[in-house]
Order: structure tokens, then C-alpha cells, then sequence
């Protein structure tokens, strides 16, 4: 197996995470977001959506990290990554979720380079704007920024 990713990316990050509780030790092939890897070369090839990870096992090739997290449970199913029974398994899918496709996106660097490119903004305001925004969702959700219940 083959995992190409971002050290910082979280996406990478929750497969690295599964993998090392499964066991299983992945060839790793770095990609420098950073200085666009992921955009053009031998990458585009691997992953035409420009996106990391990319997990390559034999012949599949798989992206994006929640799929590629239940291919693993699938082909390794011990230890479970969802264990318990069903309502405790879709609480765990459901804080992934929230995590993943929530709050992921925020902080990208295709987010980052976007509201500079097109925006003008520095470090200070993209971490302000991403703080707001997770903070309308914790809102939406029934807490205020402060983690306070409503």
C-alpha cells in the first residue's frame, strides 16, 4: 500500500491515524501542497481531483479520507474501527462527519489560496474568518463560540 498525503493535512492525518491503529504501515509518498504537488506532474495522474490522500493498494486507487477509512475497516476488519453496537457506530460516524466534511474545508489550503488569490486577505484575517465561521456552525448547533450550551 501506498499513501500519498500532506503531513499537515488533516484528511491525511484521520487515514494515518486509522492505519496505525489497524497495524497497517503504508509506503508514504510525500506531496508538498505548499508548493502545488498536488495540482500537476506524476500526482495528477494518481489523483486527478488534485486532492490528498490517495491511497493505492494493488490496483485501487482510493481518495478521500472517510472512504478510504471504511475501505480499510473492510479489508482489515480487526481491530473494528467502528465498534459497539449500531447506535453507538453511528455516533462515531456521525462526529467524523462533522469533522470531516463541517469543518475540514475551512482550512485548506485551496480555501487559503482562493480568499487570498481573490480577496487580498493575510494569515491574521483567514484565521479569523475560519474562527467565525466554525463558530456560526457550533451556534447552528446549539452552542455559542464559548462551547456554552444554548
Amino acid at each position: 500500500m501506498k499513501l500519498c498525503g500532506a503531513y499537515r493535512s488533516a484528511a491525511a492525518f484521520r487515514v494515518r491515524v486509522a492505519m496505525n491503529l489497524k497495524g497497517i504501515v503504508p509506503e508514504t509518498v510525500p506531496i508538498d501542497l505548499m508548493a502545488g504537488e498536488q495540482d500537476g506532474g506524476d500526482y495528477d495522474e494518481v489523483n486527478p481531483l488534485h486532492l490528498v490522500p490517495t491511497l493505492v493498494d494493488g490496483d485501487a486507487v482510493l481518495q478521500q479520507s472517510v472512504a478510504i477509512i471504511e475501505y480499510l475497516d473492510e479489508i482489515q476488519p480487526e481491530p473494528s474501527l467502528l465498534p459497539g453496537d449500531a447506535a453507538t457506530r453511528s455516533r462515531i460516524r456521525a462526529l467524523g462527519l462533522a469533522i470531516s466534511p463541517d469543518t475540514h474545508p475551512l482550512h485548506t489550503i485551496r480555501v487559503y489560496k482562493y480568499l487570498v488569490d481573490s480577496y487580498g486577505i493575510n494569515d491574521d484575517q483567514f484565521t479569523d474568518w475560519t474562527a467565525h465561521r466554525m463558530s456560526i456552525d457550533l451556534w447552528c448547533r446549539g452552542e455559542d463560540p464559548g462551547g456554552h450550551r444554548r
